[in-house]
């Protein structure tokens, strides 16, 4: 036998001593298969002593590799005949390994420490060799439960492994072994003391479960099992190990240290309810009268033990932990649905706020851990989110979870839910709104407990309300028209309506505050619902569900309406009926374009309508001349004449009445409409909304546009703060016409794009104060100068008159304007800035529509929007209007159409020379740059029309060159009166250079009836003809 393996079996590395191990271990059988001899029972004497005796070794990993030889090399020489042949007895054995484990005297304590571990591992070896359960070998497997028992009481540290190999053992034993080894171990365990305590209570529950025909003693458990009901609070104290006395009296044992690992005994707690083996599976349907329920369990045992209030941080941890199990197995758990509400425990969930809410505490990365769990469980299976996020908000929990705990856990899980845990999410808000007080209700007493109760439910109802808008706007949620229906009735409903869900009493009544809150909430949820393009509507628009829920017949308004208001709703609500039977029809009969017009006024006529139930003094007119519109376009289109009224300049009225109120709502609904009538805009229409880009960004020109009278009007009150409609709009952005990001807020709120802006604002106060001056000091010279025809001079009383006049003038005017003032036209400048950006939208909408007119439809004069823009550029003090402006305008000049022969032709040579007067005026600062380029564009691009562009035919012969001479002469006078009079000071170099290049490419169609040139009005290929050298602008 080689004497040189027995080292490398305490070596650390594993592959070293797995090699060792095997090679003694094959030396060790072989020695078995031969011929008895002295020599032969010699070494095997000594292999069994040495390996035994090196189970005690504290040497690197001795204990390992001898006991992975033991086990192999008992399993074999207690073979019935290898032990007779070589005369080996287990009860030999045993006395072999507690001899070789048995600390001598005066041992140091980690050698002592190393012979309790070797005898731990002897043990082990025999148990998991398989000798002890042969047949009927009471006494050797008796002897070492003892052992092993004794063991465990005397090193408390040891316990858990001493019930580990006990365990482990009973899920090997056979049918025949079953029944005498569970008896045995049933007394062994009661003797030792041990079966009210942690380990203890692991053997006897895999005892139970493995073997349920033996029949366990009557104590020291009630009905013989750890599980029973009467026994809960007794196991509670026994799990908590803190040591304490059981319900008789008794002591109950505790471990001398605490370890951050959790005992396996919660292991096979958790599979008594949990577990999906067979054993597991009969165990409760064998002990479930018995057996508290997974509630009860989970209240007593562990929210009111390891979470109670007095608990140390220690076992809190452990409760960390055991949740965390829990969770696990749940989800994995068949009927798991039942088991999750219960874990979301009292004392669990303010252990979890109050741990998560301050990272000093000593468990807030475990509470960390624990919520990013739930995160991902809620990721992983969608079904768990609702219940989850019921449990954090309500409940236990509170719906300032996200609050206290500084995090977003609750609204990141609320969004992972699917379609029918959505809806389940909103059932949930719906409890919160009916009764935001829940139990509290009814502790408040007193005048200042009633105001505070008002106060509470206003906010938790406004919380719901908010996470209903958060739900509708988050891109990740699954929009589906079940729960987005069941949330569009509930703002309308607790917005519009005295009882907002018929037949349920409220917990609290709904305050004005509250039901203003819910209508805001309302505007701000169907304004997203606009832009979803997917349709989840279904056969009705979400605004018209929204009237349908409030002016239910059965129900109260809870606004009055007088006997006007009443009949126009009623009026308004049968055509919306007529309209949505027409759309139904419409979309059957595969007739989109009228389908999407009638949609378009079904989303007029219930936005006008909500807008006539909050209390909007304007919307009743807005209501009567969106009948008539409706009359005209839809009901009476072919009766129509001549002499009637334009319907697009009602419809384009209607439209800017709406984006005249800072509501991202309105302004999408707006552009949704115009959109889909902008094949019916005629110049009048378009007139009028050009109208509004010249209009002058000051207080006269709010004046003017909103027949506003600011005198005794805070203008700083331009936008409800408190509103929740609002969308905060950075129009900085060269060209953008995107909406910003919406938080909480449907109001547009423009902020300045360049510093630059304040500059030219103040040019323009300037100004007008320099025109007021001039007013002023002509009214006073008229009223005392002498008449023209009049010899007689001013007389000295009239000389002081005007003196003290004037004088009078000048100290006005050295007086510092107030800071209210300074604010109105601040706010005033605003208003105007936003109303153009939104018409702008309106503009663009139409200029890309017209580019994708057939030919015979109806064409606009170039004229309506052309020049506007341009003046628009040319004026605006915001930078981002007049890029905007610019951008408008590049896009009805590209490709510009052939010229119709008759009238259109004078008409562009008028445009032409208007054209190239504007370029001559000086801009303000914010379009300088963009207005000189807008010019000679809008100019190359009249110059295009009128000698054929496009791509189409162009002109040919003496026409073409007289139309040619005729551009060149006008860009001469503009020319000459740069260079020679001096005049033309907007007029930039790159008007005329432009204008060179295009020439130079309509050089080669002369007389040959073609006009080749790029979109730069280069010659050659699209792409190739890019000028070199310096910018002409």
């Amino acid at each position: 036998m080689s004497l040189h393996l027995y080292k490398p079996l305490g070596d650390n590395d594993h592959a070293i001593r797995l090699e060792a191990a095997k090679k003694l271990t094959s030396e060790l059988l072989q020695l078995l298969s031969s011929e008895h001899s002295e020599k032969s029972k010699s070494s095997l004497d000594y292999a069994l002593g040495r390996l035994t005796k090196g189970l005690a070794s504290g040497r690197e990993s001795a204990r390992p590799g001898f006991a992975v030889v033991l086990t192999e090399f008992l399993g074999h020489i207690l073979e019935t005949g290898n032990a007779a042949k070589w005369k080996f007895e287990l009860a030999g054995v045993i006395k072999l390994v507690v001899a070789n484990t048995q600390p001598p005297g005066h041992t140091t304590g980690p050698e002592e420490r190393d012979y309790h571990l070797g005898r731990l591992f002897g043990l082990k070896a025999l148990v998991q060799s398989g000798v002890l359960f042969p047949g009927m070998e009471e006494e050797g497997y008796a002897e070492v439960l003892k052992l092993l028992f004794e063991l465990s009481v005397q090193k408390p540290w040891l316990r858990e492994s001493c019930a580990s190999i006990v365990c482990s053992a009973v899920s090997g034993w056979s049918d025949e072994t079953k029944q005498w080894a569970a008896k045995v171990t049933y007394d062994a365990l009661a003797e030792s003391g041990l079966a009210k305590t942690s380990d203890g209570t692991a053997v006897w529950l895999t005892l139970q479960a493995y073997c349920p025909s033996a029949l366990p003693p009557k104590n020291p458990w009630v009905r013989g099992c750890p599980l029973a009901k009467p026994n809960l609070v007794t196991l509670a104290k026994i799990l908590k190990e803190v040591g304490s006395k059981d319900e008789e009296g008794g002591n109950l044992q505790q471990k001398g240290s605490w370890n951050p690992r959790l005992n396996f005994v919660w292991d096979l707690v958790l599979e008594a309810y949990l577990g999906e083996g067979r054993e597991w599976v009969d165990f409760r349907e064998r002990e479930t009268s018995a057996m508290p329920t997974w509630e009860e369990f989970w209240k007593i045992a562990i929210d009111e033990s390891l979470f109670s209030a007095s608990s140390s941080n220690e076992r809190k941890f452990w409760g960390f932990l055991i949740f965390g199990n829990a969770l696990n197995r749940i989800l994995a758990f068949p009927d798991g649905g039942s088991y999750l509400a219960p874990v979301f425990s009292k004392n669990f969930m303010r252990c979890l706020i109050n741990q998560l809410s301050d990272p000093e505490r000593y468990l807030h990365k475990a509470a960390q851990k624990c919520a990013r769990t739930l995160l991902q469980k809620a990721e992983s299976t969608p079904w768990t989110a609702p219940v989850i996020f019921a449990q954090l908000v309500s409940n236990n929990g509170t719906p300032n979870f996200d609050s206290l705990t500084k995090t977003k856990y609750a609204d990141k899980i609320m969004i992972l839910a699917d379609e029918d845990g959505l809806g389940a999410v909103i059932g949930e808000f719906r409890k919160i709104l009916l009764d935001p007080l829940g139990s509290k209700g009814n502790s408040y007493s007193g005048e200042e407990s009633q105001q505070q109760k008002v106060k509470t439910a206003e906010v938790r109802r406004q919380w719901a309300a908010d996470q209903m808008l958060t739900l509708v706007r988050n891109g990740k949620s699954v929009k589906a028209e079940s729960w987005i229906k069941s949330a569009v009735s509930l703002l309308a409903g607790f917005g519009f309506l005295e009882a907002p869900v018929r037949g349920t009493e409220l917990g609290a009544p709904v305050s004005p505050t509250s039901q203003a809150m819910f209508r805001s909430r309302l505007m701000s949820c169907l304004s997203n619902l606009l832009s979803i393009k997917d349709n989840v509507s279904g056969d009705e628009t979400w605004p018209y569900r929204a009237v349908k829920k409030a002016l239910n017949h059965k129900d109260t308004l809870v606004l009055e309406l007088d006997d006007t208001i009443r009949t126009s709703i009623e009026n308004a609500q049968s055509t919306l009926k007529e309209i949505n039977k027409r759309r139904a029809s419409a979309r059957k009969s595969d007739k989109t374009k009228r389908a999407t017009q009638l949609e378009s006024f079904e989303l007029l006529y219930s936005l006008v309508v909500l807008q006539v139930l909050n209390g909007e003094a304007d919307a009743l007119e807005v209501l009567d001349e969106l009948s008539l519109c409706y009359e005209k376009v839809v009901t009476k289109r072919k009766h129509a004449t001549e002499d009637d009224v334009d319907v697009s300049e009602i419809l384009v009225e209607i439209l800017l009445s709406f984006l005249s109120k800072p509501s991202v709502l309105l302004r999408k609904l707006a552009q949704q409409v115009f959109m889909a009538f902008v094949d019916s805009i005629t110049d009048a229409g378009l007139e009028l909304l050009t109208n509004v880009l010249e209009t002058k960004e000051s207080l006269g020109g709010q004046q003017e546009l909103f027949d506003k009278d600011d005198e005794g009007e805070d203008s700083d009150e331009v936008i409800d703060e408190g509103a929740d409609d609002v969308e905060e709009v950075n129009v900085s952005t060269e060209g953008s016409d995107e909406d910003s990001d919406e938080i909480d807020s449907d109001v547009e709120i423009i902020s300045a794009s360049t510093s630059s802006q304040g500059e030219a604002a103040t040019t323009d106060a300037d100004n007008d104060e320099a025109a007021k001056l001039e007013t002023a000091l002509t009214h006073a010279l008229a009223s005392h100068v002498p008449r023209a025809d009049s010899d007689s001079d001013m007389s000295d009383g009239a000389m002081l008159a005007l003196d003290e006049t004037l004088s009078k003038i000048f100290r006005q005017r050295t007086k510092p304007p107030s800071t209210s003032k300074k604010r109105s036209e601040k706010a005033a400048k605003q208003n105007i800035t936003n109303f153009k950006v939104r018409v702008l939208d309106l503009l663009e909408i139409f200029a890309k529509a017209n580019k994708r007119q057939k030919k015979g439809e109806v064409k606009h004069d170039p004229g309506v929007m052309m020049l506007p823009l341009l003046a628009c550029i040319r004026e605006t003090s915001d930078r981002a209007v007049a890029e905007r402006c610019f951008g408008v305008l590049k896009i009805c000049l590209r490709n510009p159409p052939p010229l119709h022969p008759g009238e259109e032709e004078e008409r562009l040579w008028v445009l032409l020379e208007e054209v190239h007067k504007l370029a001559e005026l000086d801009p303000a600062s914010a379009g300088r740059d963009k207005y000189a380029r807008a010019c000679s564009t809008a100019s190359l691009a009249l110059g295009k029309m009128l000698v054929g562009g496009g791509g189409s035919e162009g002109v040919q012969g003496e026409v073409f060159e007289e139309r040619l001479r005729r551009i060149v002469g006008v860009y001469a006078e503009t020319l000459t009166k740069w260079v020679v009079e001096g005049g033309g000071a907007g007029v930039q170099r790159g008007f005329f250079v432009e204008f060179v290049d295009w020439v130079a490419g309509v050089r080669g169609g002369k007389g040959k009836g073609k006009v080749n040139w790029n979109e730069k009005g280069k010659k050659g290929k699209k792409g190739k003809g890019k000028r070199k050298g310096k910018k002409g602008v």
